[in-house]
């Protein structure tokens, strides 16, 4: 079975089915409970930077922090990106979904590309759609490495490159990307499980069509912000993604609102922060790091939800065991661990390298600093619509976290 979303992405029978019951059980809750959040933060749909989903989503949080007495605005900034990217690959009677990597040269977009399908390794010269018939090890973000494959290929007359990602579910994955410059040809993602079926048809003449518009949107930032005495509790996490994102960035968002509810009655000030754009190189983090976010010396602690807090119920499924991780610093280490380390075990000593907002929020010098963070099978990927979040877990990390912001803000 397939059918399509609002965005015309294919929801695979694997992940329809298992939204039911996700919103069967946000039914039987109440508001604030985290599975019904996760379930309307699913309802928007895809939450890509520009989307529907993404200006649902900002509108929604900040209606939820002014009902809980926050002095809550959207704070919109432009960033260039592909509109409705979507994509497939025709090679004789096969037909198969693709996907542009961000950020494709404009001219690869809307056209039928058409040339032989063969290696990526072939040693040839010749005008072709390259395949890398190997999947690509995982890789959550966009490398030097991969842009030296892209310009090796290009640099043999390749037209367009063809790529999939090495993800447990073997679904298509989506690299998130932090340079600005577009690629030098089109790269369409695929899943991994069609790489066997394209290796197979190498030889033959293929036709690549990578839909979607190049063009500048609006980006949001969810702010809400309440006066207090000491210095600030600040709470983060990021709103957006390439697909729906429901195991991502749904509980990342769930903890934050009831993180929310919970500092609304402390005598500490508080501001909580939903960035936008995480998937095309964190620029919602960068915009509010460059524009009103509390500084160092302002700040009693930083909490920021990443992605895929709890989404771990998959695991038996895949045979995979999804990491949970803890990021401190040294002045945070022992407070991250004893709040949080049984629900999030592994340890992470914090950079600027760090990986997500955390290493932006590190490298603009916030130490007293704690993030999560995880991955699982069907991450970044079209399959996540939550199904992947395991409720008990998660209630212990909202747990653990509402603890550590409690010890925080009694300390000075």
């Amino acid at each position: 079975m397939t059918d399509w979303n609002a965005d015309g992405w294919r929801i695979t029978r694997r992940a329809f089915c298992a939204s039911p019951l996700l919103m069967a059980a946000a039914a039987a809750v109440p508001e604030t409970d985290l599975a019904n959040d996760i379930a309307t933060y699913v309802g928007f749909g895809t939450h890509r930077v520009g989307s529907t989903g993404e200006r649902k989503t900002a509108q929604w949080l900040r209606k939820r922090l002014a009902r809980l007495g926050y002095a809550a605005r959207l704070d919109r900034f432009p960033v260039t990106t592909v509109i409705n990217p979507a994509g497939r690959i025709s090679v004789g009677s096969a037909e198969i979904e693709a996907f542009p990597q961000w950020l494709p040269p404009s001219e690869g977009l809307g056209v039928a590309i058409t040339a032989p399908l063969i290696s990526f390794g072939q040693d040839v010269t010749t005008p072709a759609i390259r395949l890398v018939e190997k999947a690509i090890p995982f890789t959550p973000n966009w490398t030097s490495q991969l842009d030296a494959m892209v310009s090796a290929a290009a640099a043999k007359g390749a037209r367009a490159l063809i790529i999939a990602v090495d993800i447990p579910s073997g679904d298509l994955f989506a690299c998130n990307q932090h340079s600005r410059t577009a690629l030098p040809i089109p790269v369409a993602l695929v899943a991994r499980i069609d790489l066997a079926r394209l290796s197979a048809l190498i030889g033959q003449p293929a036709t690549l069509r990578l839909f979607g518009k190049i063009g500048e949107v609006q980006s949001i930032n969810v702010i809400g912000e309440k006066p207090g005495r000491g210095r600030r509790l600040v709470v983060s996490t990021p709103l957006t993604g390439w697909f729906t994102c429901g195991g991502e960035r749904g509980p990342g968002i769930a903890l934050w609102l009831r993180m929310a509810a919970i500092l609304a009655a402390s005598d500490r000030p508080v501001t909580l922060l939903g960035t936008g754009s995480h998937e095309v190189g964190h620029f919602g983090m960068e915009h509010a790091l460059a524009h009103g976010a509390p500084t160092p010396d302002q700040v009693a602690l930083w909490l920021h939800f990443g992605a895929s807090l709890a989404a771990t119920k998959l695991d038996a499924q895949y045979r995979f065991r999804s990491p949970q991780y803890l990021v401190g610093l040294s002045e945070t280490e022992t407070l991250a661990k004893d709040a949080l380390l049984a629900a999030a075990p592994i340890y992470v000593s914090g950079t600027s390298a760090t990986q997500g907002e955390a290493g932006q929020i590190i490298g603009a010098g916030h130490r007293r600093f704690v993030g999560l963070s995880g991955m699982f099978p069907a991450f970044h990927t079209p399959l996540d619509l939550g199904q992947a979040v395991d409720f008990d877990r998660l209630e212990r990390i909202a747990a653990g976290a509402a603890a550590l912001l409690k010890r925080v803000a009694g300390g000075a």
